[in-house]
């Protein structure tokens, strides 16, 4: 193929990776999967072709930000499954799934990212409310009065992994400081994240909506309870007239109104910067 085109279209690097013409022919054959996967809905429709089409249908890629793998996304992909199509799924952070979409590796993402890629469309899903909890017999022990810029220090937080930057936005945001260093306790998954908590490992900075049984019973306790770091999120899909990724984008859509806050005209978020999020108010340095 590089022959054709005249040009190289992979970086021979560990890993191979594709240059700006490669992530051109790799969106584009992403287009055309999804397209493929309509006319094989619509030809297995038709009994004379369900045999011959059976094992034509490519999977649907999307890219997921964990927390919303987690919760309320499973049941909206029910519509895709229940077709018959095949969905390959991808878990990364809020702010690196648009990356594969530009990069032609998925069909769409779920994000933070307010900007869709090129020659693809943004619709709005809905707000986090992120809280900073902990277990209560922990906060009893080592954070009795809460949240504070004299013991943010020496408190343990619990981050899903070394590039889950969750607690120190929401740390910075929360005392208004621009840059923090944290001690962390890297957990790979939500689930297993909330269950570290209610063993008391340390704090945690998760959605409210993920915890709001636990906190109401006295199980994990708010120990900043006057703030809450919104993240607005968005649904990216290249922008094609495709039946199954309308069906796709109405299911995820509407599933996402069922647990997300509301959508907000204006995010108290705006750009990120190295640390995060950078609070529009420009909050002070330590």
């Amino acid at each position: 193929m590089e022959a054709q085109v005249g040009q190289p279209l992979v970086i021979r690097s560990r890993p191979v990776e594709p240059t700006a013409l490669g992530q051109l022919l790799l969106q584009h054959a992403r287009k055309l999967r999804a397209l493929r996967a309509d006319l094989g809905q619509d030809l297995q429709q038709l009994s004379t072709f369900s045999k011959a089409f059976s094992g034509y249908n490519d999977h649907i890629s999307i890219a997921v930000d964990a927390d919303s793998m987690a919760t309320w996304i499973r049941p909206a992909l029910a519509s895709v499954t229940d077709k018959d199509h095949l969905l390959e799924i991808i878990a990364d952070d809020a702010f690196q799934t648009t990356h594969r979409l530009r990069e032609g590796r998925v069909h769409g993402c779920v994000t933070a990212v307010e900007e869709p890629p090129l020659r693809c469309k943004s619709t709005p899903l809905g707000s986090w409310d992120y809280v900073a909890v902990a277990q209560a017999d922990f906060v009893a022990r080592r954070c009795p009065s809460g949240l504070g810029p004299d013991n943010f220090r020496e408190l343990p937080f619990i981050a899903l992994n070394r590039q889950d930057d969750t607690p120190a936005r929401f740390v910075s945001h929360a005392l208004g400081l621009r840059q923090v260093r944290l001690n962390q306790i890297f957990v790979p998954s939500p689930e297993g994240r909330l269950a570290s908590l209610l063993s008391g490992w340390g704090v945690g900075v998760v959605p409210r909506a993920t915890v709001i049984d636990q906190i109401a019973h006295g199980i994990l306790v708010d120990i900043a309870p006057r703030h809450a770091m919104p993240l607005q999120m968005y649904w990216h899909c290249l922008a094609i007239d495709s039946e199954v990724f309308s069906m796709l984008s109405e299911s995820l859509i509407a599933a996402a109104s069922d647990f997300l806050s509301p959508v907000t005209p204006c995010p108290v978020f705006q750009f990120r910067n190295s640390l995060g999020f950078q609070d529009v108010h420009q909050p002070s340095s330590v």
